[in-house]
C-alpha cells in the first residue's frame, strides 16, 4: 500500500501503488483481496498484455486485469470475475478471472508463414489473442508465404497445446483496407518517401561512436531504463532516478539526434519538412530515416548511445535544488512496455527493505524509485491546480490486412503517469534556463481560453447542478475543482472533452509566455528529438549555449519554424484522426442492424452524438429520426420537444441501432431506440453504494486491524469528491458556486 499522499492532492487513478514494508504480509493481503461481488462480462486486451473487464452490469465501471490474470485469454472473451477493491485506490477495481463462459472468436485471419509442408504460423499482430496461432493445412491445399487466410481455431491459448488452428480458406494478397493510409497520407499531403539524397546521407553516418567522445560523460554504468509501449519502435528517452538522504536525483537521456542532424543538412531539410513524425494505427510515417528513428538514435538495451542528459537533483519533498545539462555516453540496461513496469511498480515495497544485489534487483529498484518521485512530482503539480484531463485515446486494433478488430480505449496506468512527470520536469528545467538567460528558442504556449470558448462548459455544468462562473479569476482552480467534483459521476468523460474543446490550441512560438493547462511559467519540448523538429531545434540551442557559442537562430527564424512546427503537427493530428474514423466506420459496419448501449455525449441543433459503452466509438442520431417537433436549448445543451416535453441531454443513457457507416468518410449514423435517460440517478446512486459499502468480510478486517491502522487509514482515504478542507476553501474563494451534490440525471 505505502506512503500515502494527502487527502485531496491525487487523483484516484495515480495514487500511490507501493506496498508498506511496515505492515503485515497478512495485513496487506487482505487489504488487496476485500471481494466486492462477482460480475460477468467480456475482456479487452492491451499491447502490453494487462486487460480490462467490461461488465455487463453497465453501472458498474471497468475493471483492471493485470497481465498474469490474462493468460489464455482472448480478446471479447465472455468470463465470469472476482472484483475486489483496493482500498488505496478507492474507485478503481481489480479483478481476478474465475472461469472463461464463452469464446467470442472462432475464426482468426493472418498473414501464413510455413513451418513444414503442412504446418504455419498466423503472428497476433493485432494483439487481440495473446499468442501466435500454430495452423495446419490439408494436402490438397496450397497456400503461399505471405498469403492471407482465414483459420478455424481448433484449440484456445488456455489449452495445454496453446492456440492451434485449421487453415478454412485463402484470402490473398491484397486487402483493400490496406489502402486506407495510403488515401489519407495523400489527401493531406505528407511526405511518405524520404528523397535519395536524404537516404544516402542517412546511410553515410558511422555506427562507430568510440570517437571524440572525451567531451562527454560515460554514464553506461548507471542502470537507465527506457518505459514505452509494446508497440514502439523509436526509444528516444530513458530514465534513471537515485534516492539520497537529501533527497533526489533525476536523470533524463535523451537520444543525441542534434549529433548526426546537422544544421541546413540533407536530413535536416527533409525533418524541417516533416515537421514531426505522424502515427497511424500500425503504421508510422517517421521524422527521420530508419536508420536514425529506429538505430543510431534509438536507445536500445545493452547498447551503446549518444544522449544529451538533463540532471535535476530534487530535495525529498520534490523541489528542485539545481539543474545540469551535458552531453553523454550511456547505455539502456532495460526495456519495459508499460504494463511490465506498472507490475513492477505495484509488487516493489516502498521503502525498500533491503539493498538490491543482482542486476535485475537493481533495475527494478530503478523503476520502483522513478515511480515515487513521480507521484511526489504528480502531487505538487496538483496542489498548483494544473488542468488534470484524463481522455483516453482511442485504441483501433487492426489485423495484418489492415482491418479493424476492435475499437477500445487506451486505458493510463500510472506507469503512463510516471514517464510524463519526469519528461514534464526536464522540459520545465530546459526552457526555465533558455528564458532566465534570455537565449532565443522555441517554447511550447497554451494560452487562457477565451470567455466565449466556456459558454458551453459553464452550461453543461450548471444543468448538472453546480453554478459556476468560469469567466472570472482564478479559472484553472475552478476547472480542477470541476475534474475533482465529476470524478465518479458518470458524465466525467463528457466534461472532460468539453474542457478539452473549451481550451485552446497549444503552438510553438519563439517567445516564452506562461503555459495555460501545466499551470507553469516555462514549457518547451526538449525530449523527442526524434519525432518533433521542435524538440531537434532546442537540442542545438542549448548545446551552442553550453559551448558558448553564438545564437544559431534569429529570432525571425525561429518565428518561421514555430508557425511551421505548429501547422505540421495539426496536419498529422487531422490526419490520424480521420484515419481513425474511418476504421471505426469499417469495424460498425460489421454490425449494422445491431442494437447497443451508448450515452449522450453531444447535443445539436441538427441531433446528438451517441459514444459507444463497448466500443470507442461515436455516432449521430439525426435530428430528422426522431418523432414530433424538436427544439434546440443552447443555453442547457438541450434537444426539447415542443409536445411531450421529453428532453434529450448529454449523459443520457440511450439503446441505439447502427443504420449507417460511411468508410469513406467515416460518418455513422445511429437510429435512436430507447432513451434511459431517467433510469442514469438510479444507475449512479447503485454505483456510488456499491464502492462506498464494503462487504461484512472487509469490515471485520478492519476491526481486527485494530485502531491504530484503522485511524492510518482514514487519514489516508480519498475522497473523489472534494475533502471538507477542499470544500471550505473553495466554498470562500468562490461564492458563486452553490455547494450541493451534483444533479445526477442532469436535470
Amino acid at each position: 500500500m505505502g506512503q500515502h499522499l494527502k487527502k485531496t492532492s491525487i487523483p484516484l487513478r495515480h495514487r500511490s501503488f507501493f506496498k508498506n514494508s511496515k505492515r503485515s504480509s497478512l495485513t496487506r493481503q487482505r487489504q488487496r483481496s476485500t471481494i466486492l461481488h462477482q460480475l460477468i462480462g467480456i475482456v479487452k486486451r492491451h499491447p502490453d498484455g494487462f486487460g480490462f473487464f467490461i461488465p455487463e452490469n453497465s453501472s458498474h465501471p471497468d475493471v483492471y486485469l493485470p497481465r498474469r490474470q490474462m493468460q489464455g485469454l482472448m480478446n471479447n472473451d465472455k468470463v465470469q470475475v472476482a472484483v475486489f477493491s483496493r482500498k488505496h485506490r478507492k474507485g478503481l477495481f481489480s479483478g481476478k478471472i474465475l472461469r472463461l463462459i464463452e469464446r467470442r472468436q472462432d475464426y482468426i485471419v493472418g498473414q501464413y508463414w510455413p513451418l513444414s509442408n503442412t504446418t504455419g504460423l498466423i503472428r497476433d499482430d493485432s494483439f487481440q489473442w495473446g499468442e501466435d496461432s500454430k495452423i495446419r493445412l490439408d494436402k490438397s491445399q496450397k497456400i503461399k508465404k505471405g498469403e492471407w487466410v482465414q483459420a478455424k481455431i481448433t484449440h484456445g491459448p488456455e489449452s495445454t497445446q496453446g492456440l492451434n488452428g485449421k487453415v478454412v480458406c485463402s484470402l490473398g494478397f491484397f486487402p483493400k483496407a490496406l489502402e486506407d493510409n495510403i488515401r489519407i497520407v495523400q489527401k493531406h499531403n505528407i511526405p511518405a518517401s524520404f528523397p535519395e539524397p536524404c537516404l544516402k546521407e542517412a546511410e553515410s553516418l558511422s555506427e562507430n561512436i568510440s570517437k571524440n567522445l572525451s567531451h562527454r560523460k560515460d554514464l553506461r554504468a548507471f542502470p537507465f531504463v527506457t518505459i514505452d509501449g509494446k508497440t514502439a519502435q523509436d526509444f528516444d528517452d530513458a530514465i534513471y532516478v537515485s534516492n539520497h538522504s537529501t533527497g533526489w536525483i533525476l536523470y533524463v537521456a535523451i537520444a543525441d539526434v542534434s549529433h548526426y542532424v546537422k544544421k541546413d543538412s540533407a536530413l535536416d531539410k527533409e525533418a524541417y519538412k516533416r515537421g514531426n513524425s505522424t502515427y497511424f494505427p500500425n503504421f508510422t510515417l517517421p521524422m527521420l530515416p530508419e536508420k536514425l528513428s529506429n538505430h543510431l538514435c534509438s536507445l536500445k538495451p545493452k547498447e551503446d548511445r549518444l544522449a544529451f542528459v538533463v540532471e535535476i537533483h530534487f530535495n525529498k519533498q520534490g523541489k528542485k535544488r539545481n539543474t545540469q545539462f551535458y552531453e553523454a555516453l550511456i547505455q539502456s540496461h532495460a526495456r519495459f512496455n508499460y504494463g511490465e513496469a506498472q507490475d513492477i511498480i505495484e509488487q516493489m515495497e516502498w521503502p525498500i527493505p533491503t539493498p538490491p544485489k543482482t542486476q535485475d534487483e537493481k533495475i527494478k529498484h530503478c523503476v520502483a524509485t522513478a515511480g515515487k518521485l513521480a507521484q511526489i512530482l504528480l502531487e505538487l503539480r496538483l496542489k498548483n491546480h494544473f488542468i488534470n484531463l484524463e481522455i483516453p485515446e482511442t485504441e483501433v486494433k487492426l489485423n495484418s490486412l489492415g482491418e479493424p478488430m476492435d475499437i477500445t480505449q487506451s486505458h493510463r496506468l500510472f506507469s503512463h503517469q510516471l514517464i510524463e512527470e519526469l519528461m514534464l520536469a526536464a522540459n520545465k528545467a530546459v526552457a526555465e534556463f533558455l528564458q532566465k538567460n534570455k537565449i532565443p528558442a522555441l517554447y511550447r504556449v497554451h494560452d487562457p481560453p477565451k470567455t466565449e470558448s466556456l459558454k458551453f462548459l459553464e452550461s453543461f455544468v450548471q444543468s448538472m447542478g453546480i453554478k459556476i462562473r468560469l469567466s472570472e479569476s482564478e479559472l484553472q482552480k475552478k476547472i480542477s475543482f470541476l475534474i475533482e467534483r465529476f470524478a465518479d459521476h458518470s458524465a466525467v468523460d463528457i466534461l472532460q472533452m468539453l474542457i478539452l474543446r473549451s481550451l485552446s490550441q497549444a503552438v510553438y512560438k519563439a517567445h516564452n509566455k506562461k503555459h495555460f493547462g501545466l499551470n507553469t511559467q516555462y514549457y518547451t519540448h526538449f525530449t523527442s528529438p526524434i519525432r518533433r523538429y521542435s524538440d531537434l531545434i532546442v537540442h542545438r540551442i542549448l548545446k551552442a549555449t553550453l559551448d558558448k557559442q553564438k545564437p544559431l537562430y534569429k529570432k525571425q527564424e525561429l518565428e518561421s519554424i514555430a508557425t511551421l512546427t505548429s501547422s505540421c503537427e495539426q496536419r498529422s493530428v487531422k490526419a490520424e484522426r480521420q484515419l481513425k474514423d474511418i476504421k471505426k466506420a469499417r469495424f460498425i459496419k460489421k454490425h449494422l442492424g445491431a442494437e447497443m448501449e451508448g450515452i449522450i455525449s453531444g447535443v445539436t441543433r441538427f441531433g446528438f452524438f451517441v459514444k459507444l459503452r463497448l466500443y470507442d466509438i461515436e455516432g449521430l442520431v439525426p435530428l430528422k429520426s426522431l418523432r414530433g417537433e424538436w427544439k434546440f436549448e443552447e443555453s442547457r445543451l438541450e434537444l426539447k420537444s415542443k409536445v411531450k416535453g421529453e428532453r434529450f441531454k448529454m449523459g443520457d443513457p440511450v439503446v441505439i441501432q447502427v443504420i449507417h457507416s460511411n468508410i469513406e468518410t467515416g460518418q455513422i449514423d445511429f437510429d435512436l431506440k430507447t432513451h434511459k435517460g431517467k433510469e442514469a440517478s438510479k444507475q449512479i446512486k447503485r454505483l456510488k453504494k456499491l464502492s462506498s459499502h464494503p462487504t461484512n468480510s472487509s469490515q471485520n478486517n478492519k476491526k481486527r486491524r485494530g485502531k491504530t491502522a484503522k485511524k492510518g487509514l482514514e487519514k489516508r482515504k480519498f475522497s473523489s469528491k472534494a475533502s471538507s478542507t477542499f470544500k471550505s476553501k473553495f466554498k470562500k474563494k468562490f461564492k458563486t458556486m452553490e455547494k450541493r451534490p451534483i444533479n445526477q440525471s442532469g436535470g
